[in-house]
């Protein structure tokens, strides 16, 4: 747009008739196939285009928005299945500072179920050492590196002595499924008890740790050597 006005102020007023940019006549054209796409649509495409993130933004025309909700939550149902949501009326979340995530209209809602109460989603400083690592290298800890031993050595400094090693994981999943093995092979047993409806993570091991996994079927397909214990009051 700014081109095509720098255009027409030049040539109405520069008589040498020296063109300032060549091929300008079709960024008239440029504008009127941007202005169809519509504010909404042309940011969606353009940052599709160039990879970025879902753009979270503070407001959304709520016509626009009531359209894209449905068709995120049938792609969603398309390409997830049918996951458990928390409400009948799933969340659209875009982005997270803090205590808060918010919605695709900009509503605010404070976080109390996810595990972030220490620092919060989106720390700028948790961001950057991520990125700065990430940049450098994204590994496992079958190689010698410096930084894993740092932080491993950082962390048991503040447990008891007889905790002295780290076995990094990517998720609880995995945590619990690794304790359960490790539980199981000092012990030489296999059993466990769990609080009723408890969850532990989608691994073989920690399913049949998760009762609400399989307290719906037949007793005879309940995990064996598990015992349920009443949630506290």
């Amino acid at each position: 747009a700014m081109a095509t006005v720098i255009v027409e102020a030049r040539e109405a007023t520069d008589e040498s008739g020296i063109p300032h940019i060549d091929n300008a006549s079709h960024y008239p054209r440029m504008m009127e196939l941007l202005s169809r796409q519509g504010r909404a649509q042309a940011v969606h495409r353009l940052r599709q285009a160039c990879r970025f993130p879902v753009y979270g933004a503070m407001s959304i025309d709520a016509g626009d928005l009531a359209t894209d909700y449905d068709v995120l939550r049938h792609e969603r149902q398309a390409h997830l299945g049918p996951i458990w949501h928390f409400y009948n009326k799933p969340l659209h979340i875009t982005r997270a500072r803090g205590a808060w995530m918010y919605g695709a209209d900009g509503t605010a809602y404070l976080d109390v179920y996810n595990n972030v109460p220490q620092i919060g989603h989106c720390h700028p400083h948790v961001a950057k050492a991520i990125y700065r690592q990430a940049s450098a290298l994204n590994t496992n800890t079958q190689y010698m590196c410096d930084v894993a031993v740092e932080y491993a050595a950082r962390l048991t400094a503040d447990l008891p002595d007889h905790l002295d090693t780290c076995i990094f994981v990517n998720s609880g999943s995995e945590a619990n499924d690794l304790a359960m093995q490790i539980a199981m092979s000092l012990s030489r047993r296999d059993g466990g008890l769990i609080i009723d409806q408890a969850y532990h993570g989608c691994t073989e091991l920690t399913t049949a740790l998760s009762n609400e996994n399989w307290r719906h079927l037949p007793a005879e397909e309940h995990p064996r050597r598990i015992e349920i214990l009443m949630a506290p009051d």
